[in-house]
């Protein structure tokens, strides 16, 4: 058993990282295309590693709580970071979507030049005040294109049973939800059960993306960040439990 899952680990690692390559530079003459159509050739990109994820994998995944999602304004979707899996999946999910990454990410030859043509926001971590400013700038401008935002308010990948001790929720959630009058949709997760963080073995199964109930603007932002930490911790291990009995 351990066997077939590190030979479908490697293949699909093999396929994932060929599959990469041949995008960045069959995908180079789209950067002449408008905005809007740019982004949709590169979903492209994406739905070829679900493919691969399917077939090689069998790692599928299931939206619930899609009633939640707000029907008007742009949004920031508040999520939990434990995989490489669900930076992969949001662009599919997700219309209009812009993602908060580091400003060294997009600095990366012929790869980084796609999140900028996308339109992701750069994050300068040079300061706290920088970060914040870059992130204010750049939701004026999603409010603007009606367009929303993503970000992983821990900042990084949380390997499964981490605690909030060792991975901090970061204040600039709070901060862009204060000072942009945005509204937040908190979405748990479980994907880090089957594609763990800095793991070569992969699982499959049915990664779950639960979206919670919309938090409108207007709330004291502390009492936010506590809510919000709580409602991803609750619902993310739940999941994560979830997983566990089903495997």
């Amino acid at each position: 058993m351990i066997l077939l899952q590190f030979i479908r680990c490697f293949l699909f690692d093999l396929c994932y990282f060929a599959w990469t390559i041949f995008c960045c530079l069959f995908l180079l003459p789209t950067f002449l295309l408008p905005q809007k159509l740019f982004n949709k050739t590169v979903k492209l990109y994406f739905g070829g590693i679900y493919v691969l994820e399917r077939l090689i994998l069998n790692l599928n995944y299931e939206i619930r709580g899609l009633e939640n999602l707000p029907r008007t304004g742009s949004y920031m979707i508040v999520s939990k970071h434990q995989s490489t899996y669900e930076t992969l999946k949001y662009f599919l999910l997700f219309p209009e979507l812009m993602i908060a990454m580091k400003k060294e990410l997009m600095n990366v030859p012929i790869w980084g030049w796609y999140p900028r043509k996308m339109g992701c926001i750069s994050i300068d971590r040079g300061s706290a005040s920088k970060a914040l400013k870059s992130l204010y700038k750049g939701v004026d401008r999603l409010k603007k294109e009606g367009k929303n935002l993503l970000i992983f308010p821990q900042g990084t990948r949380v390997p499964v049973g981490a605690t909030v001790e060792e991975y901090p929720y970061k204040s600039g959630m709070a901060n862009i939800y204060k000072n942009c009058d945005i509204q937040i949709v908190p979405i748990a997760i479980n994907a880090g059960y089957y594609w763990p963080k800095n793991s070569f073995l992969k699982k499959s199964g049915t990664v779950v993306f639960e979206i919670l109930p919309t938090i409108e603007p207007g709330r004291d932002p502390k009492a936010l960040m506590i809510e919000t930490e709580n409602l991803l911790e609750a619902h993310s291990n739940k999941l994560i439990r979830e997983a566990e009995t089903k495997a």
